[in-house]
């Protein structure tokens, strides 16, 4: 039975210690505020909970990437989390996820062409044939402690809200402020590249060609070619400056109607 959402829990929850806190608590106020307007509620959920919603949403949701899944791709509670939002009557409606790699001695493009980015033991689980290609130019120059965003996921009839200039806000500042990461990255497609899911995310350093997913869990029969997302701390503030002075978080006459 679908849970009913507590709008006041995700805020209570969140525990703020890295960066500005006053300044980020704003944030997180009017974002998950902005959500609510929308009839989304959010809350903390598990991997298993991103797992089963992907695997229950075939026809609006491709297959998970490994990276996000406790097996094989090895993410638990410690170097992820997971955000979901219902909707009143409790369904879940959205989802967001992030994990943090420690890449002191290693980078992106070691770790992707290895494998070992998308999964604990890549030669134990690797698919038959699968490899990844990484064409990015500056891929080795993604180390340190990189957070990754991804898991993203909107039901059809919440599509068009603006759900995904919300969420994913939420994800990566509160991944900044909980880890203190040194780059954040995402992994988009390219058809969503070119409907500039970049740009409404707020990513401005983007690598179109930046790799190549081969007979991956994602898509097993075939090539998923992959832009390279990436921002830093202070691009991420810049971002928060943004959506505090620019983001309307009323409900406009379209969603005030559908809501109704």
């Amino acid at each position: 039975m679908a849970q009913r959402p507590n709008a006041d829990t995700f805020l209570d929850q969140l525990n703020l210690t890295y960066g500005p806190k006053e300044f980020l608590a704003a944030f997180f106020f009017k974002a998950v505020d902005a959500a609510a307007r929308r009839g989304v509620i959010l809350e903390f959920g598990t991997f298993a909970d991103l797992l089963h919603t992907n695997e229950t949403h075939p026809e609006s949701w491709m297959p998970l990437t490994t990276t996000f899944r406790e097996v094989p791709g090895g993410v638990t509670d410690e170097t992820g989390f997971v955000i979901l939002g219902r909707d009143t009557n409790g369904d879940i409606v959205a989802t967001q996820a992030v994990r943090i790699f420690d890449w002191q001695d290693t980078n992106f493009k070691a770790e992707a062409q290895s494998l070992r980015f998308f999964y604990e033991d890549p030669a134990r689980d690797r698919r038959t044939g699968e490899e990844c290609i990484v064409t990015a130019a500056d891929a080795e120059m993604i180390h340190g402690r990189v957070a990754l965003g991804g898991g993203i996921w909107y039901r059809p009839d919440f599509r068009r809200l603006r759900l995904g200039e919300i969420i994913p806000r939420i994800g990566r500042a509160y991944a900044f402020t909980l880890w203190n990461y040194d780059v954040l990255i995402a992994t988009i497609t390219q058809h969503n590249v070119g409907k500039t899911f970049d740009k409404r995310l707020g990513f401005r350093d983007v690598s179109p060609a930046s790799m190549i997913m081969r007979h991956s869990a994602t898509v097993p029969e075939g090539d998923l070619h992959l832009a390279i997302a990436r921002m830093t701390p202070m691009q991420l503030i810049d971002d928060v400056f943004w959506f505090l002075a620019e983001f309307d978080a009323d409900v406009d006459a379209r969603i005030d109607q559908r809501r109704a």
